[in-house]
């Protein structure tokens, strides 16, 4: 795992090339980028290769109803998965939506009840897509 608050995505290929050039990349990758601002096609795109084939991606879709970019980020995940087989969506802006409760006052970190439920959607679309 390599979790930073605040990363922009363009800062991520360089992240994930370390990881997997150290062989701490796992078979299974988990994304979570988008909400603190929008991702070119090319800086997704550098993710993709960083990463390579091998692997099985899982995009969560940003829940950041503040913000402007946030449909444009969870188009751009969706297409991703539409043209690459090994890209999934984790959709938390759909499974999210009209449970403020899980949320702090900023409606984008979410409190105690919101990681769990945050986790539970992960762990479910994992599971879903392996059987």
């Amino acid at each position: 795992m390599d979790a930073q608050v605040g990363r922009q995505g363009s800062a991520t290929p360089a992240v994930l090339k370390k990881l997997k050039s150290s062989g701490n990349l796992h078979k299974i990758v988990i994304l979570n980028l988008g909400n603190n601002g929008p991702m070119t096609k090319q800086t997704s795109d550098q993710i993709l290769d960083a990463i390579g084939s091998g692997h099985q991606i899982y995009w969560v879709t940003a829940h950041v109803p503040t913000k402007t970019w946030q449909q444009q980020v969870n188009r751009q995940i969706r297409d991703l998965a539409k043209h690459h087989t090994n890209v999934h969506v984790v959709d938390w802006y759909t499974a999210s939506q009209g449970h403020d409760d899980w949320f702090a006052k900023d409606h984008v970190h979410m409190d105690q009840e919101g990681n769990v439920h945050y986790a539970r959607l992960i762990v479910k679309t994992i599971l879903k897509d392996q059987h």
